[in-house]
C-alpha cells in the first residue's frame, strides 16, 4: 500500500471492495493465517461472531476488523451478487447499511452480509464497517461502488474556535462579565457535508494573566493549539465524546445530549426541547411549538415536518427512516420512534459569525461593603447556528430554553442552494441532496434591547425587564431579519412571540428588494420620528454574491441603509414598517415611508450602521458607514422634537464623505462598521475621526497583483461638529497623510491619515474586523494569510493547519503619530499580540487591577502584557429617571 512519505496513513482513503458471484463456500484450505509481517493483524475479531460461523468467516471477519482498526483504516465492503441474495419484497437501503437477519436460515449469505456491515439496529454486528449490498443488476453494481468510494473517502477536519464574546453587564455598563463565551466549530474540507458541526463553551476569564482557562484552572489553549477535554462551565461529562476530545467536549452540546433526550415514560414517547417556528404567525403572537403545534397538527411544512425529529434527540435518522415516517401519523410516527433508540443524538451547526449575546431578565442591585454589586441574576446566552436555529441557552446552567427554526428553510422553493437543508437538521450533517453546497443557516449577528422596572425589597433594588426584544438576520442563510419579543423568558409558561419579520424574498419590487443577504448587525436605537423619541432598527443594505469574485461588474443588491420602526409605534406604524431608506435606488419611496436617493450609494454594504447620539440626549444624530466600494457615508438626522417637527422629516442630508480608491479595476472593500471618536485641536476645536480598516473578507487569501494595498484609515470630519451640521466635502488619499512614512501630520492640511498594510507576491494583510478605540488609542486585529499553524507542533493530523492568523495591533488617535509605532523611524504599528489562527477579532475583558477596567483578552498569556484602561463613572448613580420629550410615548 504505497503512500507518500508526508502523507499520514490515517489521512489516506483505502478499503476492499469485497464481491462474491454467488454463494461463497469453504475450501480444503478454509482458515486464513497471518501473513503480515510486521504482526500489525490478528485472526481473530475483538466481537464474537454468533456461534453458527464457521471458524473461517471468524477469521476472515477478525481481518476486517483488524484492517479497520489499524492506522491505514481499511474499511471491508462486501456484495453479494445473484439470485442466492435477492429479497422478494423488500425496500432495501443503497447505502451499505443492511439488516443481515433478513437472511436468516442462509448462513453464508449473511456471514458475508456481517463481514461488511455497518451496523443495523440494537446490537449489530460491524466488522468491515464498508457496508454489504446486494446485486441483481449492473446499476446495482455501479451504486454500490459509487457508495463505497464515497464512505472511505476521508474527510479533512479539524476544531477550531471562534471570536469569544465577553459580555457587558446590562444592569451596570461599566462592568464586563467574568465570563468568556466561545463558539466551536469543526470545518470539514472534502466531504458530503452540508453541515458543519459545532458547540457552545462557557469559559472563565483569568485577569492576572488576560486568558481563559476552564473550572480547573486549565488554559483554554496552549501553543495557540486548543486543549483537549477541558472541562469548561457547562460540561456534561456522560454527553461528551471520546470521538471528538475538542469540539464535541462539554458545552451546550453535551447538555442537549444529558438533559433532553426523548424518554420514553408508561410506554408514551415525550420529546424534552422546545423548538418554535414561525409559520402561519403573525407578528405580536406566540410561535408555534415544533410538538404541540406542527407534528401534531396539520401544518404541512412543505411536507418536510416530519425532519423536526432530528432536532428533538433523533439526529441520526436515515433516510430510509425519514421516508417510513412521512407516510405515518403522528400516532404512528411515535410508535415507529420508539423502536429506533440507537438513532437517538443531538446534533449543533457551527457558531460562526452569530457571536453570542448576553440577554438579563432579571439582577438585585445592592451595596456590599462599600460596593455596588448585581446579585441573583437571571442571565441567558443566544446565538444563531449554521443548522438554522437561534438558542436560548441559560446562562448558568447552560440548558437550552428553547430554539428558533425560521420556517423558510423548510419551504424554500426558489432558492437550488438551500434545497435539502431539511435532511441537515436530522441526517447526522450529510445529505446528498446537493453536494457542496454548505448550510449557513442563522448565520448573521443578533442584538437585544432590554428596558427594565425597578421595584424594592428594603435595601435591595430589583431590576425586572419590562420588555426584551431581540434582532437578527441570516448573513449568508438569506436575506431575513427576525426580531423576537422574549419579554417571558424567564416565566415558567413563558413563549417567545414574533415581534415582526423582514422577508426580501417575498419582494420583486420595492425598497425590500433591493437588499442582499442579511450581514448587517441590527443597530437598535431611539431616532427622531415625527417630532417623538422613536426606537427604531437600522441595517445596511446586506451582501451580494457577486463579490464572491474580486471583479464587480453590473448592479447588485444590498447598496443601502433601512431603517425599520424596532416596536410599535403607533395604532399606525407597526413594528416591522419600513419608516425610511436610503440608496442610488431610492428614487421613490418603494413601500418606505420616506427615502432619499443618494446617487453614489451603488455598492453592497454588509457591515453595521455606525450610529452617533451627539447631544447626549439618547437619541441617534448621525449614522456613518463604509461599502464594498472604498466608499464611507454619512447621514445627518433632523433632529428637532416637540410639535414643530411632528411634520418634519427624518434626514436632513445624505452625503458621500470619503472615495478611498487608487487607480485599478478592484476598489477596496469595508465589511465592518467604523469607530468614531471626538477629539479636540490645538485651538479647542472639536472634531470628529471616523476609522475603518480595509480587506476583502469575501476571498481573504488571494493576492491579486491587480489588487490594492488595504489600508487603516482615519478620517477627520470637522463638519459634523458644527451648529447646524454644516455638508462635508469629499475626503480622497490624496488629502490624507500616510502614517508609514517619514514626515508627520499636517493639522491645517491632512483629512485623516491611512496605514498601507504589507503587500508581497504571496501575501496581503487585511482588516477583517471593527476597531476598538480607548483612551485615544486605537486596536484593529489585521489578518496575515501568510502565516500557518501547519507547521506548529500539535497542529491536528490530517488538516494541514489553519491559513492565517489574526494579529491586534495598536495605532494613536487622532493623528496617527509614530509613539504608538515604538520609534519616530519605525514604518509599522506597535504589535501587541497574536489573537489566534483564522480571522478573528478583538476581546475586551476585565482589568487586572481593577474589575471595571478593560484589556485585551488573548488565546495565550502574552508578554508583555497589554494596555490597561480605566472605566469609571463621573457620577455616582444612585437613582435615575428619563425625561421622555413631547408625545414620545412614555409612560
Amino acid at each position: 500500500m504505497p503512500t507518500h512519505q508526508n502523507t499520514k496513513l490515517s489521512c489516506t482513503g483505502n478499503g476492499v471492495y469485497f464481491l462474491t458471484d454467488g454463494v461463497p463456500q469453504s475450501g480444503a484450505n478454509s482458515f486464513l493465517t497471518d501473513t503480515d509481517s510486521s504482526s500489525k493483524f490478528t485472526p481473530s475479531p475483538t466481537k464474537v461472531v454468533k456461534s453458527y460461523f464457521p471458524l473461517y468467516w471468524q477469521s476472515m471477519a477478525g481481518y476486517a476488523q483488524a484492517l479497520k482498526n489499524s492506522t491505514y483504516k481499511i474499511k471491508t465492503a462486501t456484495v453479494g451478487l445473484g439470485s442466492e441474495y435477492y429479497l422478494a419484497n423488500e425496500n432495501l437501503p443503497t447505502d451499505g447499511t443492511f439488516n443481515c437477519s433478513l437472511y436468516a436460515g442462509k448462513r453464508d449469505q449473511q456471514a458475508l452480509c456481517y463481514l461488511g456491515s455497518k451496523g443495523y439496529g440494537e446490537n449489530s454486528e460491524t466488522y468491515g464497517q464498508g457496508g454489504f449490498y446486494t446485486a441483481q443488476s449492473a446499476d446495482d453494481l455501479i451504486q454500490s461502488i459509487h457508495q463505497f468510494v464515497s464512505d472511505v473517502s476521508v474527510k479533512i477536519e479539524g476544531s477550531t474556535m471562534g471570536t469569544s464574546t465577553i459580555p457587558v453587564d446590562a444592569l451596570d455598563s461599566t462592568r464586563l462579565q467574568k465570563f468568556s463565551y466561545f463558539p466551536m466549530f469543526k470545518p470539514i474540507v472534502g466531504g458530503d457535508e452540508q453541515l458543519w458541526a459545532g458547540n457552545l463553551k462557557k469559559f472563565a476569564v483569568k485577569t492576572s494573566t488576560g486568558t481563559v482557562v476552564d473550572t480547573s484552572d486549565n488554559a483554554v489553549f496552549k501553543d495557540s493549539k486548543i486543549q483537549e477535554k477541558l472541562s469548561d462551565y457547562w460540561y456534561e461529562s456522560v454527553g461528551s465524546s471520546e470521538d471528538d476530545v475538542y469540539m464535541a467536549w462539554g458545552g451546550l452540546l453535551s447538555k442537549l445530549k444529558v438533559h433532553h433526550k426523548p424518554l420514553v415514560t408508561s410506554g408514551t414517547l415525550g420529546f424534552n426541547r422546545n423548538v418554535y417556528l414561525d409559520i402561519g404567525v403573525t407578528n405580536g403572537n406566540g410561535l408555534k411549538h415544533a410538538v404541540t403545534d406542527i407534528l401534531e397538527g396539520s401544518e404541512t411544512l412543505g411536507n418536510k415536518k416530519h425532519y423536526l425529529y432530528g432536532l428533538l434527540g433523533y439526529s441520526k435518522l436515515t433516510q430510509t427512516d425519514l421516508d417510513a415516517l412521512a407516510s405515518k401519523s403522528y400516532a404512528e410516527q411515535m410508535n415507529y420512534l420508539q423502536t429506533k433508540t440507537t438513532t437517538q443524538d443531538f446534533q449543533m451547526g457551527s457558531v460562526i459569525h452569530s457571536s453570542p449575546i448576553m440577554l438579563t431578565q432579571k439582577g438585585v442591585f445592592e451595596e456590599l461593603d462599600g460596593e455596588y454589586s448585581v446579585t441573583e441574576r437571571e442571565d441567558y446566552i443566544l446565538a444563531g447556528t449554521t443548522q438554522g436555529l437561534v438558542q436560548v441557552v441559560n446562562a448558568d446552567t447552560g440548558k437550552e430554553v428553547f430554539s428558533f427554526l425560521p420556517s423558510e428553510f423548510l419551504t424554500r422553493t426558489n432558492n437550488a442552494q438551500e434545497k435539502g437543508f431539511a435532511e441537515s437538521l436530522a441526517l447526522d450533517r450529510f445529505t446528498t441532496t446537493n453536494t457542496d453546497k454548505f448550510f449557513y443557516g442563522v448565520d448573521g449577528p443578533w442584538v437585544a434591547h432590554t428596558e427594565y422596572e425597578y421595584s424594592f425589597e428594603g435595601d435591595k433594588e430589583i431590576m425586572t425587564a419590562k420588555k426584551q426584544y431581540a434582532y437578527g438576520g441570516l448573513r449568508m442563510g438569506g436575506r431575513s431579519y427576525y426580531a423576537l419579543d422574549l419579554t417571558d423568558l424567564g416565566k415558567t409558561s413563558g413563549k417567545p412571540k414574533l415581534l415582526f419579520a423582514v422577508k426580501p424574498d417575498n419582494h420583486t419590487s420595492g425598497a425590500l428588494s433591493y437588499m442582499g443577504e442579511s450581514w448587517s448587525k441590527p443597530v437598535v436605537t431611539y431616532i427622531p420620528w415625527k417630532g417623538q423619541k422613536k426606537l427604531a432598527m437600522i441595517v445596511g443594505g446586506g451582501y451580494d454574491r457577486k463579490y464572491e469574485s474580486q471583479e464587480v461588474t453590473g448592479t447588485v443588491k444590498g447598496n443601502g441603509i433601512y431603517i425599520f420602526a424596532a416596536e410599535d409605534l403607533d395604532t399606525n406604524t407597526k413594528a416591522g414598517t419600513l419608516l425610511w431608506w436610503g440608496s442610488s435606488n431610492a428614487t421613490s419611496k418603494g413601500g418606505a415611508i420616506e427615502s432619499t436617493e443618494i446617487k453614489a450609494m451603488t455598492h453592497s454594504i454588509p457591515s453595521r450602521v455606525k450610529a452617533v447620539d451627539r447631544n447626549g440626549d439618547g437619541i441617534t444624530d448621525h449614522l456613518y458607514v463604509g461599502d464594498l466600494g472604498g466608499q464611507v457615508f454619512r447621514v445627518d438626522f433632523n433632529s428637532k422634537l416637540g410639535a414643530s417637527a411632528v411634520n418634519s422629516s427624518l434626514v436632513y442630508q445624505a452625503e458621500k464623505i470619503a472615495d478611498l480608491n487608487t487607480t485599478g479595476k478592484y476598489p477596496r472593500r469595508f465589511y465592518e462598521a467604523p469607530t468614531f471618536t471626538i477629539h479636540k485641536d490645538d485651538n479647542g476645536k472639536r472634531f470628529a475621526m471616523v476609522t475603518l480598516a480595509s480587506g476583502d473578507r469575501s476571498s481573504p487569501l488571494d493576492t491579486d497583483t491587480g489588487y490594492p494595498e488595504d489600508y487603516v484609515v482615519a478620517l477627520k470630519d470637522d463638519t459634523v461638529t458644527q451648529t447646524p451640521v454644516a455638508t462635508p466635502a469629499l475626503i480622497t488619499l490624496n488629502s490624507m497623510h500616510d502614517i508609514s512614512s517619514a514626515s508627520v501630520f499636517n493639522k491645517g492640511t491632512h483629512k485623516g491619515w491611512f496605514y498601507p498594510m504589507p503587500k508581497s507576491d504571496s501575501k496581503q494583510i487585511r482588516g477583517m474586523q471593527e476597531g476598538v478605540a480607548l483612551d485615544n488609542d486605537l486596536y484593529y486585529s489585521l489578518f496575515n494569510p501568510d502565516a500557518s499553524t501547519a507547521t506548529e507542533d500539535g497542529a491536528d493530523e490530517c488538516t494541514g493547519g489553519v491559513t492565517g492568523k489574526s494579529i491586534a495591533y495598536k495605532f494613536c488617535l487622532p493623528y496617527g503619530d509614530k509613539s504608538c509605532f515604538g520609534t519616530t523611524t519605525a514604518t509599522n504599528p506597535e504589535k501587541i499580540g497574536e489573537l489566534g489562527a483564522g480571522i478573528i477579532g478583538l476581546t475586551f475583558g476585565a482589568g487586572r487591577s481593577k474589575a471595571t477596567n478593560r484589556t485585551l483578552i488573548f488565546n495565550k498569556d502574552v508578554n508583555p502584557k497589554p494596555p490597561e484602561y480605566a472605566v469609571s463613572d463621573k457620577l455616582v448613580p444612585k437613582r435615575w429617571f428619563e425625561y421622555l420629550p413631547f408625545n414620545s410615548g412614555g409612560k
